[in-house]
């Protein structure tokens, strides 16, 4: 390996590492100013950090920088802290029983509500449905098929982060246990995969900042 692609090798890695030092400013910071006026006040302090990345480094150090970004804001300031687990809520929403009351053995239906308030946007998600307590549930009502839990597709949507949601659209259905049960929960929905992307991070906190440029040769041409 010769002495100028050594050098260069250097160069390229002293860029990265330059890059990850400002991200790591940006959490000391971020956790001083959340320990004073909470995690809302610093949703956006890794964007320069990011924007100087691209312009001082270029796309491959702010690239890092945003993907390290998203990994500190999710392990220092979502719900549950210190953890790398994304704060995605599922809700039972739009339920109706006959009568507004549910009696043993009554069928009533439901849809499921995904909520996103991590920094990365969702794709592909895929619900885990199921019935607790001699409750059976149904993904396709018409077809008269009750089972003890299911899979469901959510619709072909991005949920964006930082509080997108997405409601289910088709709606799924339960049918009571056949006796009064001692509890009263009867449904219960949870994420069981997806995909997410950077999107969110890569256009919301990174856009280059408006006017400036790339570095630049610059020479006066003097007639001969």
């Amino acid at each position: 390996m010769s002495a100028t692609v050594r050098l260069t090798m250097a160069q390229a890695l002293v860029r990265y590492l330059a890059a990850q030092a400002l991200v790591a400013v940006s959490t000391v910071v971020a956790l001083w100013i959340a320990g004073r006026w909470g995690s809302a006040a610093v949703e956006m302090i890794y964007l320069p950090a990011v924007l100087a990345a691209a312009v001082w480094w270029g796309f491959g150090p702010a690239l890092l920088a945003a993907i390290t970004s998203a990994l500190a804001y999710n392990f220092f300031f979502t719900e549950p802290l210190h953890t790398f687990r994304m704060d995605r809520a599922v809700d039972i929403v739009d339920v109706t029983v006959p009568d507004n009351a549910l009696n043993v053995g009554e069928f009533g239906n439901f849809k499921v509500k995904v909520t996103n308030r991590g920094p990365l946007n969702l794709t592909d998600v895929k619900v885990h449905v199921w019935g607790e307590n001699g409750v059976t549930v149904s993904k396709i009502p018409s077809a008269g098929i009750y089972v003890n839990d299911f899979i469901a597709d959510m619709p072909a949507n991005t949920i964006s982060g930082h509080g997108g949601s997405l409601e289910s659209v088709a709606v799924m259905a339960f049918q009571a246990p056949a006796q009064k049960q001692a509890k009263m929960e009867l449904i219960k929905a949870t994420l069981d995969d997806w995909n997410a992307d950077l999107t969110h991070m890569l256009v919301a906190h990174s856009d280059p900042v408006p006017g400036t440029h790339g570095q630049t040769y610059d020479a006066q041409v003097f007639p001969k």
